[in-house]
């Protein structure tokens, strides 16, 4: 089988997939949204057997930069921009924030990421916007594409909300401290292992400054409202 090593420069490392030459172009609907072909020397390489591969080693392979990311940390999160603020909510996978990020997105929020928070060490929050990726009931997964022009830009830190989707309750939402959240975003930090005095620098600097909640919401469209009004 002929293959096509595909190569790039990301957030200061190098990365390659070698994937099916007759299968480039079906390959590259996968690719990282950050992803630029670049002739560089790969520091690891993905290697996918056909193009359906590529979505799940995507994904690997986002996860590696992210930990490895220089100078930068990567919290799972979903991430819009209100008023010159990132309103960050960190969760893992199947925790609701896709769902409340387009929410937020359609009621005018700048968007930032569905699924990273990425903080620089002077404690601004910088844009992933990969395709939101909503998951439905009939197991279908969507990826819908956010127009650059609602790209937001690093921002500080207004409000890191710890959330847990509960669809029977109002949203509720009370204060924690500083140092709860710290600990909170660090428990959905990539890097929290192999990084963890850098990481907790970097995220205590981010929210030094920000509001803190925690609690439950209920559905995306009532909590999107709250938020946008003010928490």
């Amino acid at each position: 089988m002929n293959t096509t090593l595909l190569t790039t420069m990301g957030y200061g490392l190098c990365v390659g997939l070698n994937v099916p030459t007759d299968e480039v172009e079906q390959a590259r609907r996968w690719l990282p949204w950050w992803w630029r072909d670049q002739e560089v020397q790969p520091e690891i390489v993905w290697h996918a057997e056909s193009a359906a591969e590529c979505e799940q080693l995507s994904r690997e392979l986002e996860l590696w930069v992210a930990e490895h990311a220089v100078d930068l940390i990567f919290v799972h999160a979903g991430v819009v921009y209100v008023d010159g603020g990132a309103l960050v909510f960190p969760g893992r996978s199947f925790t609701g924030k896709s769902t409340l990020v387009a929410a937020l997105v359609e009621r005018g929020a700048k968007y930032g990421s569905d699924e990273y928070a990425v903080i620089s060490a002077d404690g601004l929050v910088h844009p992933y916007p990969r395709p939101i990726s909503l998951r439905h009931e009939d197991g279908t997964r969507p990826r819908v594409v956010v127009p650059e022009s609602q790209f937001g830009e690093p921002a500080p830190v207004s409000l890191v909300a710890h959330l847990h989707h509960d669809p029977d309750v109002e949203p509720d939402l009370a204060p924690i401290s500083v140092s709860q959240s710290v600990l909170r975003l660090l428990d959905n930090t990539v890097a929290a292992q192999s990084r963890s005095d850098e990481a907790l620098t970097f995220l205590t600097t981010a929210v030094a400054g920000a509001a803190a909640l925690s609690g439950a919401r209920g559905h995306a469209p009532e909590t999107a409202d709250r938020l946008m009004k003010g928490w």
